[in-house]
């Protein structure tokens, strides 16, 4: 009945719902509960259903919001593939609304930056995600100031977080990142354990880098400093994001801070004469090659 409701209110012929009607069950993945009230749907089960009907019984322009947030990754690929098929095979307009900035670049050609409700900017999407990330940095910023002297609890605070070169030059590929954490501890003869989370723009968790501040090692109330060595040839160029996750013994989570910092790390790769723009991807590995003659 939902099929058919929805297939009526797009101005569609019950034969043609009929044509469709497999096609829209099979890709939704609800086969086993089509027979069931959608009020009795999971939120994730009615977005497949709704994102199915509306994608096989084609309209003109297809309007897409946050579909990608809910559902397996089985389903998001076969969103994202339908998507493609839509737009690029079949001619049509697909408006994608998304957080999701990887699924943007991968799916948009053009790009409309929204903000309070307003439209803030237009144009190709990847001048549209550059204006996004950079004004997210900017909020960020400007919360990190304003929230400076608040950052922790009267377990545990934050006197200082930085991200500095080792060799005291720009952070690049070839330098790797130094991160500098200057901490207030208050917390006696317990393990504590204090994780940095490397962060992309896109809230992709990279890798985490956790220490065990232990009863063994001093663990005792004062001030401290951490330092991680993030090696060269491991970070593409990019602006990046540090979460900071404090816990004592695994128990309860002593301070928590997402975007407590954030780094650019610049394309001062070796060029040898060639003019090299930021290739894709997040890491950028020095790997070894050899050239030999067949």
């Amino acid at each position: 009945e939902n099929i058919y409701l929805n297939g009526a209110i797009l101005g569609m012929r019950k034969r043609e719902i009929n044509r469709k009607f497999d096609e829209i069950v099979d890709f939704s993945g609800c086969a086993r509960y089509i027979d069931t009230p959608v009020k009795r749907y999971s939120s994730g089960m009615t977005v497949r259903l709704g994102f199915a009907v509306a994608a096989f019984l084609e309209p003109e322009i297809l309007v897409v919001d946050e579909v990608l947030a809910v559902g397996d990754a089985e389903f998001q690929k076969k969103a994202i593939g339908k998507m493609q098929d839509v737009s690029r095979n079949e001619g049509r307009t697909v408006l994608f609304v998304s957080h999701n900035m990887a699924a943007v670049r991968k799916l948009c050609n053009k790009g409309i930056l929204l903000e309070n409700g307003q439209l803030f900017a237009s144009g190709e999407v990847s001048d549209i995600l550059s204006l996004y990330q950079t004004r997210s940095i900017e909020k960020i910023k400007s919360k990190k100031i304003i929230e400076n002297e608040k950052l922790g609890n009267a377990e545990f605070r934050v006197l200082s977080i930085d991200a500095i070169s080792p060799e005291g030059s720009v952070l690049s590929i070839e330098s790797g990142v130094k991160i500098q954490l200057e901490f207030e501890n208050n917390i006696e003869n317990k393990n504590i354990a204090i994780s940095i989370f490397i962060v992309t723009l896109e809230d992709l968790i990279l890798f985490e880098a956790p220490i065990i501040f232990s009863s063994d090692n001093n663990s005792q109330k004062g001030k401290y400093l951490i330092e991680w060595d993030i090696q060269p040839f491991l970070l593409n160029s990019g602006t990046y994001k540090i979460n900071l996750l404090v816990g004592e013994s695994q128990k309860y989570i002593v301070y928590k801070k997402d975007d407590i910092l954030t780094f650019e790390i610049e394309n001062a790769l070796f060029d040898q004469g060639l003019n090299l723009n930021r290739l894709p991807g997040v890491m950028r590995p020095k790997v070894d090659f050899k050239i030999s003659s067949l």
